[in-house]
């Protein structure tokens, strides 16, 4: 009975000894294959790696052309600027505005950062990326906005219309154009200076006057 017992025994280490090794086994081969996969994807890039540099020496003209685009597509990318650079830059302008007395205070600057300003607090900006550049258009409601209308894909603004009537600013070189042009001369008021057309017409009619009543007189 015990000579059964330990033979019973032994056959049950036996069974769990080569489970055990089967699953080492299958371990070894699941990460060889793994490992396989990402050499070939290793070699892969790195024969496309050799490919592109056998062209570049062939064709020289062709790859620094290729090449200047590419650099210079990557630098107007880091410098494309976010949606919190306008926020940032708007919030500027506005602050400088209104630091300026009514008297000095440029109408056409205050119009347009009053007009972003508004369409910002209503929550209609919105900003498109183009990778290289940047354009802020405008939307009809705002995206806390829940009606109908807001959420009716016919409705809403497309591609055409985007572009060519809903712009107002367009980013590109971490500036935002229309809001730049928009501040120059922010701090003088046209109005407040007479034109200079103006000042010379009396000038001009007295002298007219002078000469005809001169020659009346005589």
């Amino acid at each position: 009975m015990k000579l059964k017992m330990n033979v019973l025994r032994g056959a049950g280490n036996v069974f769990r000894k080569s489970g055990a090794a089967k699953d080492v086994v299958q371990k070894e081969s699941r990460l060889r294959r793994v490992g396989n996969y990402f050499k070939r994807i290793l070699d892969d890039y790195v024969a496309v790696g050799e490919e592109i540099l056998q062209d570049m020496k062939d064709r020289p003209i062709k790859s620094l052309i290729y090449g200047s685009l590419l650099g210079t597509s990557l630098y107007f990318g880091k410098k494309n600027p976010s949606e919190a650079s306008f926020q940032e830059q708007l919030v500027d302008n506005a602050n400088d505005l209104l630091l300026l007395s009514d008297l000095i205070r440029n109408p056409a600057s205050d119009s347009h950062i009053q007009k972003l300003v508004k369409a910002n607090n209503e929550g209609v900006l919105r900003r498109f990326s183009f990778g290289v550049c940047s354009i802020i258009w405008m939307d009809n409601f705002g995206r806390e906005v829940d009606v109908y209308e807001a959420h009716c894909k016919p409705l809403k603004v497309g591609w055409v219309e985007m572009l060519t009537e809903r712009v107002v600013d367009i980013g590109v070189l971490g500036h935002w154009i229309y809001m730049d042009q928009a501040m120059i001369d922010f701090d003088i008021n046209p109005e407040e200076w007479p034109d200079e057309k103006d000042e010379e017409e009396p000038g001009k009619m007295k002298a007219l006057t002078k000469m005809f009543t001169k020659l009346r007189n005589k």
